[in-house]
């Protein structure tokens, strides 16, 4: 009865084990293939145009609030995944397109779940620096000048748990100036 009770956990622990290792001794070369969607492969590694996803769109034109002297962009965002995504966080430096000055930094309040198919829109906000508010005075203070094109640098998504790095989004859209 012993022998046959172990011939029986033998076989119970090779048919549950054997398939595993056989998909593992597949994937030897790509472990991370096992775990991760080709899309978030290819985002990873920096390969955008292999992957389904878009970068955020720009919708409409950034606010500014002169209560909280805070500024929001907002952002359409469609998962092209099956899966359900959650976007930790987003932020970029905002920079002045005309002179390439750092204005401030901008990030999203709270992480976020998006489901397959779904698209959000995704507010992310920030404050001028003292450079920034220098920068208007000295560049910016014309009497046509009431808002501000500005560019996002170093655009980091942390996106299901990958970090995704986009070296600048040339146009983020026009600011409005705090009051002066």
């Amino acid at each position: 009865m012993d022998k046959v009770h172990l011939a029986l956990t033998i076989l119970s622990i090779a048919i549950i084990l054997g398939p595993i290792v056989g998909v593992v001794y597949a994937y030897r070369g790509n472990l991370a293939g096992l775990v991760l969607p080709p899309e978030l492969k290819s985002l990873a590694s920096g390969n955008y145009s292999a992957s389904r996803f878009q970068p955020p769109i720009p919708v409409g034109q950034p606010t500014y609030d002169p209560v909280t002297k805070t500024f929001t962009f907002s952002f359409k965002f469609t998962n092209p995944l099956q899966n359900t995504i959650s976007v930790e966080n987003i932020s970029a430096n905002v920079i002045c397109k005309d002179h390439r000055d750092f204005l401030a930094y901008v990030s999203i309040n709270q992480p976020m779940t998006i489901a397959p198919g779904e698209t959000v829109t995704i507010d992310a906000s920030g404050c001028w620096t003292q450079a920034a508010l220098d920068h208007f005075k000295t560049y910016h203070c014309g009497p046509e000048d009431d808002d501000i094109n500005v560019a996002f640098q170093n655009l980091n998504v942390n996106l299901a748990g990958i970090q995704v790095r986009m070296d600048e989004l040339a146009d983020a859209g026009w600011v409005p100036l705090p009051p002066r």
